[in-house]
């Protein structure tokens, strides 16, 4: 929890920003959906933030940031909150920036479009219909990883850390990466229909696991690189 002398000079500071210290909002905005979760319940139910702020525009935002900074109060950000399961509450109290009034559709370009944060996907589909184009997938291409299905018998040595060469199909050449994380589930028990080996054969089929591999940084054509395209990844154990 952050002091209400803390607060009050983190409200003044943000001058005409509009916030709030009314419980019942700062009570409505400090949940999301992990409620669903038995798990998550009771551990995220009490959290409250201090504080409740609503941006609209890239100064408002800089205008918080600063404030927060300054005053050493904790951040948390969130949108709507409805895909969120835990991720948009405020775990230390603080500042929590609703970014659902920073909605706008800036740009709609061929093929593509560009919103601020706060938008729902409606808004950029309606804003896409009206040009003539169909909304088909958002996808994100300016922080990119590969995920790589290696055999469950090929992870003995493996770890976070260590350095990985990846050669890119489309591109004709390879990049360089790191282990990022280790698998949790294998990814078969993340499908939607998981098959049961077991059942009516007793055959043991060696598993896939989902090994994350971070790129580095600032390598030539690493622009180029989708999300569904093919790699061949090698992973130095020594």
């Amino acid at each position: 929890m952050t002091s209400q002398t803390l607060v009050e000079q983190f409200r003044q500071d943000i001058g005409d920003v509009s916030s709030t210290v009314d419980e019942r909002q700062l009570r409505q905005k400090s949940h999301d959906f992990h409620w669903y979760s038995p798990v998550l319940t009771p551990q995220l139910q009490d959290c409250l933030a201090d504080v409740l702020v609503q941006l609209r525009s890239e100064e408002e935002i800089a205008a918080v940031v600063v404030a927060a900074v300054k005053h050493r109060i904790p951040l948390t950000v969130r949108g709507g909150g409805t895909g969120n399961y835990g991720q948009s509450v405020p775990l230390k109290g603080g500042v929590l920036v609703d970014m659902t009034g920073f909605n706008k559709v800036t740009a709609v370009e061929s093929g593509s479009i560009r919103v601020q944060a706060g938008a729902v996907i409606g808004a950029a589909l309606e804003a896409a219909l009206a040009s003539g184009q169909q909304l088909m997938m958002i996808v994100q291409t300016d922080d990119l990883w590969i995920t790589a299905n290696f055999k469950e018998t090929q992870l003995a040595r493996m770890h976070p850390g260590q350095l990985v060469e990846v050669a890119v199909d489309a591109l004709h050449e390879k990049l360089s990466g790191t282990v990022e994380s280790m698998p949790a589930v294998t990814g078969s028990r993340t499908s939607v229909l998981p098959p049961e080996n077991a059942t009516g054969n007793y055959v043991k089929v060696i598993q896939r696991m989902p090994v994350r591999i971070r790129l580095n940084p600032g390598q030539k054509d690493l622009g180029k690189l989708r999300p569904g395209m093919s790699v061949e990844p090698k992973v130095y154990v020594e």
